[in-house]
């Protein structure tokens, strides 16, 4: 067994996860001075803190993962979270302060498809009740179906329509519903008391996601909710989502940082340094490796930036894991499974007139359920329409559906993957070897890349089209994800678990960050909010400049 350094020398802060909490977190410490936890009156160390940060994986950003297609060197293509809003005060204020360019993307396009039971139906058409085949009730059908949802909620939290921000968590947390509190409720159990089944059935069809109207815990699937309500805005970065954790990384690098990739933890225990202080021994191997080439670390304090599944497959022989609020804690989310599949083509063969399918989504029942037209590159006047290579996000769906894609994975049987078949590709553009390398770790099977293609075809509506050249996926329900977000369970009040959970227990300086556990799930905000947490209220510093007052 090696040791990283020694009880004597120990790390200040060691965080266990290269994802954009961590990032983002290491980043701030390194440069602001913490105090030591629980002794706000003394500074951590007397000079810079010495904090490193532990990644499994060789690569900076966790569930952000933006990759170059093969022959579309313009084109940056997100398999983990791709956007952020205008609401999301924290995350547009970090991209602004490194001055990374957004541009936005589009959602709704009235000329875009709604293909649902069979029919193929324009978007602008898909907003009257009458022309969806959907048999909604009298009342339902006096209502533009992208505001079903809103109206469903409106019945369950009077006056909600008005409400934003704080105003909204306390109208949520303090509503009761037939003499129950919201949180006690699942939001599919309400939805079914404000919608028909069929008003439920389109608004889940249609929308493209199942956990949306799943049954989580309802205060927070209705905040969730008004992420997608109309006039809702969303964003885009330039160079991909994934270049904001690695722009905080070589930050934090540049102002003194270590950041070790391929460092897999095993397990950790609660020591005491030799300066009679209580600290933690953390346990690494190479990612790959085994357990027999150990590396030991310590420090004073840990922060584990990950979330639930990946808590729990960390050997759990220790005070802090065998903590009975602990490990009640942990359990007060479900990990949701995700899938993203992005698809290239030779030209944009989707495109049937002047105008339409250029941009946005088109959803559908079918197992892809939601369908973006993410780039086409090439486009200039006078181009080849035969060599504008060309890209969707195939498919980008959730819940139930990504077990339908797992039955395509064959990864048991050793099935050979889906190659980017060159002779496919029209170009002369040289293929960046490392980004080919890294779409090649995520490409397709034949079989996923057989029915994708088949789906889309039936989708768009046509008999056939030209075979894809390449095609690389992302399933997030594989460990150590478990899932690609994560939603709080029925009866639990996230408000007083997510700041418990960021020091579940108060004895030990182990930290707990990531979307996970925030009120914000499933958006970088959420990351940044459990990550201000930590920052603030345990390590003392102030908040930077582009924290807004009261974050």
């Amino acid at each position: 067994m090696k040791n990283h350094n020694s009880a004597k020398n120990p790390l200040d802060i060691a965080i266990v996860g290269g994802g954009i909490s961590g990032v983002y977190s290491a980043y701030r410490l390194i440069n602001g001075r913490p105090k030591t936890p629980g002794n706000p009156e003394k500074k951590l160390a007397k000079d810079q803190p010495k904090i490193e940060i532990f990644e499994r994986e060789n690569r900076i950003g966790g569930r952000l993962l933006s990759m170059t297609p093969p022959g579309m060197p313009k084109t940056r293509c997100e398999l983990g979270g791709m956007r952020f809003t205008d609401q999301q005060v924290l995350a547009s204020n970090l991209i602004n302060h490194f001055g990374l360019k957004f541009v936005p993307q589009e959602v709704f396009q009235p000329e875009n498809i709604a293909y649902l039971r069979g029919r193929h139906i324009r978007k602008q058409d898909s907003l009257d009740p009458l022309k969806i085949p959907y048999r909604m009730n009298w009342a339902e059908q006096s209502i533009p179906t992208n505001e079903l949802t809103l109206y469903a909620m409106s019945q369950i939290v009077p006056g909600l329509k008005e409400k934003h921000g704080e105003e909204l968590d306390q109208l949520l947390q303090n509503t009761t519903f037939e003499g129950k509190p919201l949180y006690q409720y699942g939001f599919w159990n309400l939805l079914e008391r404000t919608l028909s089944r069929e008003a439920y059935a389109f608004i889940t069809e249609s929308g493209g996601y199942d956990s949306a109207t799943g049954n989580y815990n309802a205060v927070d699937t209705i905040k969730l909710n008004f992420d997608f309500v109309p006039g809702v805005k969303f964003h885009m970065l330039k160079d991909g989502f994934e270049s904001l954790p690695i722009k905080i990384a070589e930050a934090f690098e540049k102002d003194g940082g270590n950041i070790h990739m391929g460092w897999t933890m095993s397990h950790f225990d609660m020591v005491e340094l030799e300066d009679g202080s209580h600290g933690v021994c953390l346990y690494f191997y190479p990612t790959g490796g085994d357990d027999d080439d150990l590396t030991k670390v310590y420090a004073r304090n840990m922060v584990l930036a990950m979330p639930r599944r990946s808590l729990e497959l960390i050997e759990s022989k220790n005070a802090f894991f065998e903590d009975e609020t602990l490990q009640a804690l942990i359990k007060t989310v479900d990990p949701v499974p995700l899938f993203k599949i992005f698809v290239a083509y030779n030209y944009p063969w989707w495109r049937t007139k002047e105008g339409a399918l250029k941009t946005g989504r088109s959803t559908t029942d079918l197992p892809v359920r939601q369908c973006y037209y993410w780039s086409v590159e090439n486009e200039q006047e006078g181009a080849d329409p035969n060599n504008q290579h060309s890209v969707l996000l195939g498919s980008y769906d959730d819940d139930r559906s990504v077990r339908y894609w797992q039955g395509f994975e064959d990864k048991a049987a050793g099935q050979p993957l889906y190659e980017v078949q060159k002779e496919l590709m029209d170009t002369d553009h040289e293929l960046d070897e490392f980004e080919l390398s890294k779409w090649e770790d995520h490409k397709a099977t034949k079989s996923m890349i057989a029915e994708i293609h088949r789906q889309l075809v039936e989708l768009h509506g046509q008999k056939t089209a030209p075979k894809p050249y390449a095609a690389a996926y992302k399933n997030w329900s594989e460990d150590p994800y478990g899932g690609g977000v994560n939603f709080w369970k029925i009866h639990v009040k996230s408000w007083e678990v997510m700041p418990k959970m960021v020091h579940p227990v108060e004895k030990l300086p182990v930290f707990v960050i990531g979307e996970a556990y925030s009120r914000v799930q499933g958006w970088v905000e959420g990351a940044l909010q459990t990550s201000e947490l930590l920052l603030q209220d345990h390590f003392k510093l102030d908040p930077p400049a582009w924290v807004p007052e009261g974050e």
